[in-house]
């Protein structure tokens, strides 16, 4: 009588080792396209820049929400367009053009952790995780500003664009900040690599790489640690429902707190 082998066994094993291996390079990989990203958008500004085309304090909210839009835009083929070729060209058999484009979209959804649409379950994970995940950042931020001081933990976040009384202003920067910044942000994190990640290892190593990447990406010690708060709850929310969903109205429930005290002026 045979017994069903663990996929990812606890023994240190040459197995384990290789799919370690295996996560690292997916981890390694989505955070070159992070850079490389950075990079592109970087040399287009030097370069307009250079020609006199464009001047740093020209770049407004309109410009600095279609830098974001660029990064995450560059990202996106990057982390999940290059797979998708290499999938597609390894297909064999002829198949109508139809039948291509719902394989192809069916393949982009399943990357992206969007299989299904919105269910109950899913906003049963998020109402009850919600409250948690404050809970959990309150005790972190006293525990780290007694840790680390207030000075640290008191810095304001970096997200490149400066307050504004402007209407129109306010609605770029709620654009950019509550519905593409965490939506291109959970396909990419929590949808793409994490769901890769699973294939190799475990729950919490698989979460702990995505959180860790996601909060270096950020660049500041304070919102290091929320990210990576976030993404912990997020990744665990996939988890149970398979589906990015939870977590992306979490992370955009989380940015529109942010947003309301910092361009609202609201609990000031």
């Amino acid at each position: 009588m045979t017994t069903k082998q663990d996929p990812h066994p606890t023994t240190f094993s040459r197995l384990q080792i290789k799919r370690y291996l295996m996560a690292a390079g997916w981890v390694l990989w989505v955070g070159l396209a992070f850079f490389m990203a950075s990079f592109v958008v970087a040399l287009v500004l030097y370069m307009l820049q250079k020609s006199q085309l464009l001047h740093v304090k020209e770049i407004g909210t309109a410009g600095a929400f279609w830098i974001d839009a660029a990064l995450y835009m560059i990202m996106f083929v990057i982390v999940i367009w290059l797979p998708w070729l290499h999938w597609n060209q390894a297909r064999k058999g002829s198949k109508s053009s139809r039948e291509k484009r719902t394989e192809n979209w069916n393949f982009l959804k399943k990357n992206v952790g969007l299989t299904r649409p919105v269910r109950s379950k899913d906003l049963k994970y998020f109402f009850a995780g919600l409250p948690v995940f404050y809970i959990a950042i309150l005790v972190l931020s006293i525990v780290a500003s007694t840790i680390l001081g207030d000075d640290v933990m008191n810095q304001s976040q970096a997200i490149g664009f400066a307050a504004t009384n402007d209407i129109g202003g306010l609605v770029v920067i709620f654009v950019a900040l509550i519905i593409v910044a965490p939506l291109f942000e959970e396909m990419m994190m929590r949808g793409f690599l994490f769901g890769k990640l699973r294939h190799y290892v475990s729950l919490w190593p698989a979460a702990i790489l995505v959180s860790l990447l996601f909060a270096l990406a950020h660049g500041q010690v304070n919102v290091g640690i929320m990210t990576f708060v976030l993404s912990m709850f997020a990744c665990r929310m996939r988890e149970k429902t398979g589906v990015i969903w939870a977590g992306l109205f979490l992370h955009m429930t989380v940015n529109l707190v942010a947003y309301s005290v910092r361009f609202l002026g609201l609990g000031a």
